[in-house]
């Protein structure tokens, strides 16, 4: 597949024609009509933005007991196979498929990756179930 970009009244705009419909520059941005990879960092000057309005949605059940589940998730240190010299921090996506597997994708050759924004909610719900216990303490001292 290759990329051809051209130039509109200076948006950028190229045709893809495999996980992607097109990506266009609009008014100073960049919109990405489908899916995409980058295999190197991304730096973000600006706020990273997520659809949430509750007028996009539907079938609304509130997330509870997540303190309760989140024993079996691990945090680590770690190195990718083929880049030994870089240490990150984080979790395997492995740890959450049973809990919370809507944070979990599996490309087409069964290799994992995780949503990490994902995570706020459950550390979320996980502080104000803490929250709760305090206050029950609290209450009985």
């Amino acid at each position: 597949m290759s990329l051809t970009p051209f130039r509109i009244n200076n948006k950028i705009i190229l045709n893809l024609t495999q996980n992607s419909t097109s990506l266009a520059g609009e008014n100073g941005s960049l919109v990405i009509k489908g899916g995409m990879s980058i295999s190197k960092d991304i730096y973000i000057g600006g706020a990273l933005q997520t659809e949430s309005d509750i007028r996009l949605k539907e079938n609304l059940v509130d997330l509870s007991g997540c303190i309760d589940r989140i024993d079996n998730i691990r945090t680590v240190r770690y190195n990718y196979i083929k880049k030994p010299q870089e240490t990150h921090i984080g979790f395997i996506a492995n740890d959450f498929l049973q809990d919370f597997p809507e944070i979990v994708k599996t490309d087409e050759t069964g290799y994992l990756s995780m949503d990490y924004s994902k995570l706020t909610p459950i550390l979320l719900n996980c502080i104000k179930d803490l929250k709760a216990r305090v206050v029950a303490l609290e209450a009985r001292v």
